[in-house]
């Protein structure tokens, strides 16, 4: 039996925030552990530790922590592939948010991890050859795009949806 501390707070676990000094190091629990009998057990309770319910049913977030320093070399680790993998046994549906594609490489990192991608467009901030070279780069290195959100729209610019439609439609096929 392990001896711990049990603390009682009134606050709903909406209102419940990461705590800031919660610092679990997936990449050593993969190190230190081959994942099998009470060792898996452990490392399940490490990472259930950090993940966190919402106010929407069935919908948790597991926040990133400290910025690392160097987030593309732990985007590429195995400890991240078997995090990953220890998540797709907990969860139906993942959604990581990444920084923009082009500036940081984070995103394209982690696509080939995931089964597709949502790009996300800022309306009227994001240039059309910037949307554009994203795509090819996704579609050059095979990676899908499940689709687009496009946020920040003004539904009163005249045209707006029409030009979107003819893009899509002439860069899919459709």
């Amino acid at each position: 039996m392990v001896a711990g501390t049990f603390h009682f707070n009134t606050q709903s676990t909406d209102e419940i925030k990461s705590p800031v000094s919660q610092n679990t190091n997936f990449e050593k629990l993969f190190k230190e552990f081959s994942g099998q009998g009470e060792q898996l057990l452990y490392i399940n309770s490490a990472i259930d530790a950090v993940i966190y319910p919402t106010k929407t049913e069935n919908l948790s977030v597991l926040p990133s922590g400290k910025l690392p320093h160097n987030p593309s070399e732990l985007i590429g680790s195995n400890g991240t592939t078997f995090l990953m993998g220890l998540l797709r046994k907990k969860f139906d549906f993942i959604i990581l948010d990444s920084p923009p594609v082009l500036p940081a490489t984070d995103g394209m990192l982690m696509a080939p991890r995931t089964d597709g991608t949502i790009l996300v467009v800022k309306s009227g901030n994001t240039e059309r050859k910037v949307i554009k070279e994203v795509m090819e780069n996704f579609k050059n290195a095979q990676l899908p795009i499940l689709g687009t959100i496009l946020n920040f729209v003004d539904l009163k610019k005249e045209g707006y949806y029409r030009y979107y439609k003819k893009y899509y439609s002439s860069y899919y096929g459709d």
